[in-house]
């Protein structure tokens, strides 16, 4: 056993003694059999997340925010974890203050970044997009927790591209973080052997029609425009369709990551818009991107 391998053992029996940080954030070993917990515990600490209850039908773990949203989760914690824990959408308060805003949130997985955006006064409606049904469920569950925000956002479950078509999803079990349709740009996905991936059929849409259509429906909603955009290899095609359509430009903010670098978003970008945030994690490149002259 390596000295990592034997530190993190001594951390995890630690956390599981009595008077530690897993009985003061769970209050009982109902969750002891789901992997990892205790890093789940960790990450509920740094904000003041709430343990409520482990559903006894779904199997899933019940949370709540300070702001009082509720989140649903299981042994796949991560996604949730990155976005209430970890900061990875605490965007300047500048965007969301200035004035009311709405959200398209491509790849929606299980709601959690809708949920988060939905939680500011400022934002009047949300756009969700979640390919995978087995995903879009779990969002879906994750919506009707909230009754208070559910009101703001609308889920569909399809994807978006460059054209009206069925794809194939490449699915890894109890990991829909990753859920790829483009498996070569998606290292997790790459890395696995082919007898641990799932496959399935699902529906795409072309992008600038979807979102112009959104749009002629619900002018009014806000003055601002957010694109939050995490899709796991389909970024490049979304943008390329954006981009030569023109519709990119309605969007006063995108956020979201890149997983095969940064340089042709950039080049299409950069008409438009100007890059004024990014973050580096391994292959992934995180970004932020304002419209030129938007919030000047």
């Amino acid at each position: 056993m390596s000295l990592s391998d034997l530190l993190l053992k001594v951390k995890r029996k630690l956390l599981f003694n009595d008077n530690n940080l897993f009985r003061l954030t769970f209050r009982d070993d109902n969750v002891k059999d789901i992997p990892n917990v205790w890093r789940l515990a960790e990450a509920m600490k740094t904000e003041n997340i709430k343990y409520i209850r482990r559903c006894p039908k779904t199997n899933r773990l019940i949370l709540k925010t300070p702001q009082g949203t509720y989140l649903a989760t299981n042994s796949y914690f991560w996604v949730l974890s990155e976005i209430f824990c970890w900061s990875l959408y605490n965007i300047d308060n500048k965007y969301f203050d200035s004035s009311s805003f709405i959200v398209f949130d491509f790849g929606m997985n299980r709601a959690y970044a809708s949920l988060f955006f939905a939680q500011h006064p400022n934002c009047k409606k949300i756009f969700g997009y979640e390919p995978d049904p087995e995903t879009y469920k779990f969002a879906e569950y994750n919506i009707a927790l909230n009754p208070h925000l559910a009101q703001k956002i609308e889920p569909f479950n399809f994807g978006l591209g460059r054209e009206n078509k069925e794809m194939t999803l490449f699915k890894i079990f109890n990991r829909d973080g990753v859920n790829s349709l483009n498996p070569k740009l998606n290292a997790t996905i790459a890395s696995k052997n082919r007898r641990k991936m799932q496959t399935e059929k699902v529906l795409i849409k072309n992008t600038s029609d979807e979102v112009s259509s959104v749009l002629s429906r619900s002018r009014g909603e806000g003055k601002k425009i957010i694109l939050k955009i995490d899709v796991e290899g389909a970024e490049y095609e979304i943008f390329d369709d954006l981009c030569t359509s023109g519709v990119i430009e309605v969007f006063d903010l995108i956020v979201g990551d890149v997983h095969n670098g940064l340089h042709l978003i950039m080049e299409q970008l950069s008409h438009t818009h100007n890059l004024v945030h990014r973050t580096n994690t391994n292959k992934i490149i995180g970004f932020i991107f304002e419209k030129k002259g938007s919030w000047s």
